[in-house]
């Protein structure tokens, strides 16, 4: 079965009528917008993602949170980093 005969042809960036980047040239601009914000945020010592092992986010404000160190999560986290300076391979570290 040919798909393409009942969706249309793929549309172009260029097509101002395109639902992907929602004029042309738009979606650079958005990617370059949105690591300029993720750097700054990350600068400014807030998250930029999702959770990480080993910290919590606290919510600061709508949309703007700081990582805090989860001291429960930290002592393995500390552990696995003493190990493998100690050269013990991530293999090995992994199977505990």
């Amino acid at each position: 079965m040919n798909l393409r005969r009942f969706i249309g042809p793929p549309l172009k960036s260029e097509d101002p009528h395109s639902t992907r980047g929602g004029f042309a040239g738009g979606q650079e601009d958005i990617r370059k917008k949105t690591r300029e914000t993720m750097r700054y945020k990350a600068e400014q010592g807030l998250v930029t993602g999702g959770r990480t092992f080993g910290h919590d986010n606290l919510r600061i404000a709508k949309g703007h949170a700081e990582l805090r160190i989860n001291e429960a999560e930290a002592v393995i986290v500390r552990d696995i980093y003493a190990r493998f300076a100690s050269g013990e391979g991530a293999r090995s570290i992994a199977a505990r």
